[in-house]
């Protein structure tokens, strides 16, 4: 909970396999209430699972640490856009999770970043799709999405790319650009396999990154405009 915020109470309650901690909480700032949901553990064995926005009226922002390390049942997984974090190792070792994705945002004034923390998808060896549309990526939690060799396509706007970036992601063919995205020198070196890049607007690169970049382009990678 940021410093901002103070906790007026909190408990852990099981809805349907998820455990959950419920917390009130004010804004000192703003006076405002909240009530915010995190999921704590998943015990269920179902192949796909829903991640519900609100649970007993708190929106659900948070995945916890260790919230589905090791469970060998899920293969899909599906988020609602009012999540901001997935704590570390989060799924670590889900070896049969193909695919991990969120909802569109519908309201404007939820969060736009998303932050990954270290090891959320490690040992993740069948993931081949993360889809988080419209939510920002930041250096960290970009170099937090590493050790995929499966991963495929990317849907989330990056905000800067450097040479360590997605290391060993080197089956990912589509990646989203921020808006002023920084572009470093050898930014796309270790994607061999990158066949379309899409951009939210302009990008902030330097005369190696312009040069990289152009040579991406006459491999035929296409880099189509945002079109929402």
């Amino acid at each position: 909970m940021p410093q901002d915020y103070v906790i007026h109470d909190s408990r852990l309650v099981e809805y349907n396999s998820f455990s959950v901690l419920l917390v009130r909480s004010t804004n000192l700032l703003t006076s405002e209430v909240q009530l915010t949901a995190k999921i704590v553990r998943y015990n269920g064995i179902s192949h796909d699972v829903v991640i519900p926005d609100k649970i007993e009226s708190h929106t659900v922002v948070e995945i916890a640490p260790g919230a589905f390390m090791s469970n060998k049942y899920i293969q899909r997984v599906r988020l609602q856009s009012t999540v901001t974090r997935i704590g570390e190792n989060a799924f670590f070792n889900c070896k049969n999770m193909s695919s991990i994705r969120m909802t569109r945002a519908m309201c404007k004034s939820l969060s736009k970043e998303l932050t990954i923390e270290k090891g959320a998808f490690a040992g993740c060896t069948s993931l081949s799709e993360i889809s988080f549309p419209h939510k920002e990526l930041m250096p960290q939690s970009l170099h937090n999405i590493c050790h995929l060799p499966r991963l495929h396509s990317l849907q989330a706007w990056i905000k800067e790319l450097d040479a360590v970036s997605l290391n060993e992601c080197s089956s990912l063919r589509n990646i989203c650009l921020a808006d002023n995205c920084v572009l470093h020198k050898n930014a796309l070196k270790n994607l061999p396999g990158l066949t379309s890049i899409q951009l939210e607007g302009n990008l902030d690169i330097g005369q190696l990154g312009k040069r990289e970049l152009s040579a991406f382009l006459k491999k035929n990678i296409s880099c189509p405009s945002n079109s929402n």
